[in-house]
Order: C-alpha cells, then sequence, then structure tokens
C-alpha cells in the first residue's frame, strides 16, 4: 500500500523529479547500482542532501546537480548511505522501520531537545553513518545501536552528534 502511494506522489511530482540513470555514471560501486534514484527541487527538506522513501531514494538538486553530485567521493557515500536505509526497511519491511525511525527520533529529541543531535542519534542513522564508507556493507545491524539511543542522558546526546 505505501509503495503504491509512494509510485502515485512520484507520477504526480514527475515535472519535478527526473529518474537517474546510475548505468550512466562511472566508477558507482556494484552494490549501489539497482538504487532508484530520483532528483528533486523539493524533497528532501532543506539542510538533508537525501532522502529515503522506500524504494526510492530523493536526492535534493537538479538532475544534472544530482548526477554531478554522485560522480563525487561525497556522493557515492551518500548513496551507500541511503543504500544502508533500504537494507535496514528490507530487513523491518516499510511500516515497522518508519515507525521506528520516528519512535527513536522521538525518543532523542525528548532526551536532548535538539532536532539535530536527535536525527544523528536514531539508531538508523548511526548505522548508516558508521557503515557509509563500506560499499559492501549487507546486513543491517540497526539493533546495535538500539541500547544507545535509549540510556543515554542528555550531555552524552550532545556529545555525539
Amino acid at each position: 500500500m505505501f509503495h503504491l502511494v509512494l509510485q502515485n506522489f512520484v507520477r504526480k511530482t514527475n515535472s519535478d523529479m527526473k529518474r537517474i540513470n546510475l548505468s550512466e555514471i562511472e566508477n558507482i560501486p556494484e552494490t549501489c547500482k539497482t538504487l532508484k534514484v530520483y532528483s528533486s527541487k523539493i524533497l528532501p527538506p532543506k539542510g538533508y542532501a537525501a532522502i529515503t522513501l522506500h524504494p526510492f531514494i530523493i536526492v535534493r538538486g537538479s538532475e544534472q546537480y544530482v548526477k554531478e553530485l554522485i560522480k563525487s567521493d561525497w556522493g557515492k557515500i551518500m548513496l551507500n548511505h541511503e543504500r544502508i536505509h533500504e537494507l535496514q526497511v528490507s530487513d523491518l519491511g516499510i511500516i515497522k522501520f518508519y515507525a521506528l525511525y520516528i519512535y527513536y527520533y522521538l525518543v532523542c529529541l525528548f532526551k536532548c531537545a535538539d532536532s539535530q543531535t536527535a536525527y544523528y542519534n536514531i539508531p538508523f542513522e548511526r548505522e548508516a553513518y558508521k557503515n557509509e564508507t563500506d560499499y559492501n556493507y549487507s546486513q543491517s545491524k540497526w539493533y546495535c545501536y538500539v541500547d544507545d539511543a535509549k540510556q543515554l542522558n542528555n550531555n552524552e546526546l550532545r556529545n555525539m552528534a
């Protein structure tokens, strides 16, 4: 159901969103070649480079900008970070992943009252940031980061961001 809603969203915003053909871009890590990447001028929100809305990865910027970005080392790392989120969704399922993502964001936000620190301490983000340079990372272990998010006090959370 969620998949169909997202596909409908992509169709309706077709004038803004453009599919990026990763096969046209050289030196893309093999593990990232099958990702469904789109460029968009409105998503993700400002301040974020990309967002995974399974099964799509949406990168902020024009089609040309996104293609150039993906060619860079940082762009490849960003793609791999989003690929790790795809692994997490595959592990948990769409509804459970997004429900837990929001839950852990709220837990961290309550503990530190700072949205950026809360974001960086979501177990899913911690796993993705820790492993984003490992292009062979293939098994989600997000649950290893859950206790960190639940047990840290405010000062520890702020220091980890």
